[in-house]
């Protein structure tokens, strides 16, 4: 039964393939149309890179659907856009790389002012990732074409990056950015499979390391980031997302709570710093220093003690830099000598073992996980690990 219905559905697709004024809406509404991407049919790949359609799936994933249709149905057809161009059909990848007008269209998403519709921020981060992430298709040599083409066309884009970095408190957007600056893990791996492949042409094969310019383009833009992390929100303001979802009565994570509302968006800053500890570049640590962004972020930690989402980007900045060998030394010194932090995490472990303080600080795991950087560190090795 399973079968006879699967070739229907199949034989109905090619049918409306062989019409010859169907339509893009004609076939998304085809129930088996993902399913014959994925099984790479001919002749819907054929309909789906010639240049009209390829623009009516941009304009989908990127543009607010119109008002009067059903609120259920509104999103419908980029919803299924945005599931065909993610579908690793490295054939789509490859024509959308190389249309410069498509390219130029999917970048002006993020030209709009914040904040943007998070769904439609979803749709254009994943194709933007699928043109970056090599599918199970793609050889090595393809995946290369059709990434470094599409990193060069972001590159040429001088407004891309600052347009991202203004719509970091999307979800989306800050997720994507993230996946910008891990680049040079993929290129690596990328890098060996094809040298134990073909160790022939092993030394023809050059490693990219994009993730470098990207830390390095981020560096201008240090001093705005850690200007958001010094915002703070207003009593009741919008503290949507990251800890921030407006709980009623002051609840754990919203304005009414001890330290106020964080926000989405510091979140996802707190979150890239994290990220930016793993960095080689020296202009991009000596900024974060000289800003004195770590004393920041740990001044957040301790003011903010119910936001977990915050509390788990700062240990994962401790841990990350930690792991940093050459710079690591440098953040250490500031930790203990400007900011104090054993210190610190001793008096907040002993204020919460008042028996007249309840409930407990939501921090304190995060605070033993911070106790374990430093000593892991080589810091603090004689720090108590407090025990809760």
């Amino acid at each position: 039964m399973f079968w006879s219905a699967n070739y229907v559905g199949m034989r109905e697709l090619n049918f409306l393939l062989k019409e010859e004024n169907v339509t893009l809406t004609q076939i998304l509404e085809a129930d088996d149309i993902l399913q014959e991407c994925k099984a790479d049919n001919k002749a819907l790949i054929q309909f789906l890179t010639r240049s009209e359609i390829l623009a009516e799936l941009i304009t989908l994933i990127t543009e607010e659907p119109p008002k009067d249709v059903e609120l259920t149905s509104q999103y419908r057809h980029s919803n299924i856009a945005c599931e065909v161009l993610t579908s690793q059909l490295s054939t789509l990848s490859h024509r959308l790389c190389m249309d410069p007008v498509q390219m130029n269209r999917l970048c002006d998403f993020v030209n709009r002012e914040p904040p943007l519709n998070p769904l439609l921020a979803s749709y254009f981060s994943r194709t933007v990732e699928t043109l970056l992430k090599k599918s199970p298709k793609q050889d090595c040599y393809l995946h290369h074409i059709v990434c470094l083409r599409a990193l060069d066309f972001f590159k040429a884009r001088r407004d891309f990056l600052p347009n991202l970095l203004r719509h970091i408190s999307t979800s989306a957007i800050a997720d994507t950015f993230k996946y910008f600056i891990g680049l040079s893990d993929p290129f690596d791996k990328i890098i060996m499979e094809a040298n134990e492949v073909d160790r022939v042409h092993s030394e023809s094969v050059v490693s990219v390391d994009e993730a470098r310019e990207v830390e390095l383009a981020i560096t201008p833009h240090l001093p705005l980031l850690h200007q958001t992390l010094l915002r703070e929100l207003p009593a009741g303001g919008d503290a949507r997302g990251a800890g921030g979802a407006g709980a009623p009565g002051g609840a754990p994570g919203g304005a009414g709570a001890p330290g106020g509302a964080v926000g989405a968006a510091r979140v996802h800053v707190a979150a890239l710093i994290a990220r930016l500890m793993y960095s080689h570049e020296e202009d991009v640590h000596n900024a974060i220093l000289c800003l004195g962004t770590v004393g920041v972020l740990l001044d957040m930690f301790f003011a903010h003690a119910h936001n977990n989402f915050l509390h788990a980007q700062v240990c994962e900045l401790l841990h990350n830099i930690r792991l940093n060998e050459h710079f690591a030394p440098r953040y250490f010194r500031q930790i203990l000598d400007e900011y104090d932090l054993p210190t610190r995490l001793m008096d907040v472990f002993e204020a919460n073992e008042d028996k007249k303080v309840r409930p407990r600080a939501a921090l304190m795991g995060h605070v033993v996980a911070l106790c374990h950087s430093l000593q892991a560190g080589g810091v603090c090795a004689g720090l108590p690990i407090p025990y809760i």
